[in-house]
């Protein structure tokens, strides 16, 4: 449990600088910020959905006894399936109704397929002035408290269904150096989905998803020193790496996160923090324990970082 308290002090505190004015502390308990969840459509798209998925999300909040919700768009990229493609357009008529509980993220929609479709030799000034100019466009929305969740590298993973993609682009594309200012500018943090590749790797069988929509390579190049040139290029941009303690490759580890943490004063990272499967647990980079508890090595970082965690569930609400 006191790990537990210490965790939520310590979103709470990172929340608070990370988004100036949405934290806010009530007596009666520790409040939880789930910085990172989802909607998913089960039905047609509409107004009536989002209504309902924010009532399932409502309803699981105050159960969880979670004060606040940051909801994001998933990435979207070449490749990304074409019913999925959305961004803040479906959910800001909603979540005008819930603004003490329910604050959003976005970009992915709008921005994400433009980085992606463009290489960094081909892109031309009105490229880059269309994309600032989206990119300026979202910062002065009402309700919105970030860019995310925005896909660098992003494995498509068996157990998420042949629609779930494979999506990589360089961390140090011009395109996200121009998000990073934009970012900077207005004082709103990028969400991040980046597996790690601290050097060239194969990808391990477990994670060979050959009838996806967009399979993964058998080869991954390393992408940490291009994650950390961004890091560098604007220290004002402050970025959230998401799904800290349960990704896929298994690369994230402590001994990694430390050495980041260290040289990047604007990286903060966001734990996922679910229940891991049969022997995940094992893996270094895996936050808990095969009783759920958190590992001392994981909880001595948080201690020496304190203001720099924050937990987000990557949790999927339903209408």
């Amino acid at each position: 449990m006191r790990t537990v308290t210490s965790l939520a002090c310590a979103t709470l505190l990172c929340v608070s600088a990370l988004m100036p004015g949405l934290a806010h502390a009530d007596p009666e308990f520790f409040p939880y910020i789930d910085v990172h969840a989802h909607m998913e459509f089960r039905g047609a798209r509409g107004i009536s959905s989002v209504v309902a998925g924010v009532q399932t999300m409502i309803t699981e909040m105050d159960r969880l006894k979670i004060d606040k919700t940051i909801l994001m768009p998933l990435p979207q990229g070449v490749g990304t399936d074409v019913r999925l493609p959305f961004d803040y357009e479906e959910f800001l008529p909603v979540l005008q109704r819930q603004p003490e509980r329910i604050r959003l993220l976005a970009g992915p929609g709008m921005l994400g397929p433009l980085y992606f479709e463009k290489q960094p030799g081909t892109l031309t000034q009105d490229d880059r002035a269309s994309f600032k100019a989206k990119a300026e466009h979202i910062a002065k929305l009402p309700f919105i408290s970030g860019f995310g969740e925005f896909a660098i590298v992003h494995l498509s993973l068996p157990q998420m269904g042949d629609m779930h993609p494979y999506e990589a682009v360089d961390a140090d594309h011009p395109l996200l150096l121009l998000l990073a200012d934009v970012a900077a500018e207005h004082n709103l943090p990028i969400d991040v989905h980046l597996d790690l590749i601290p050097e060239d790797m194969h990808v391990p069988t477990r994670l060979m998803n050959p009838n996806a929509w967009d399979p993964n390579p058998q080869k991954l190049k390393k992408n940490q020193d291009g994650f950390e040139r961004l890091l560098q290029y604007n220290r004002q941009a402050k970025f959230v790496w998401a799904h800290v303690g349960m990704e896929p490759l298994q690369n994230r580890t402590v001994e990694i996160c430390r050495g980041l943490l260290k040289r990047h004063p604007n990286l903060y990272m966001s734990f996922r923090l679910q229940a891991n499967n049969d022997m995940a647990w094992r893996s270094p980079a895996a936050a808990l324990s095969a009783s759920g508890a958190l590992k001392r090595p994981w909880a001595e970082l948080i201690k020496e970082f304190p203001d720099r965690f924050v937990v987000g569930s990557d949790t999927f609400y339903t209408d």
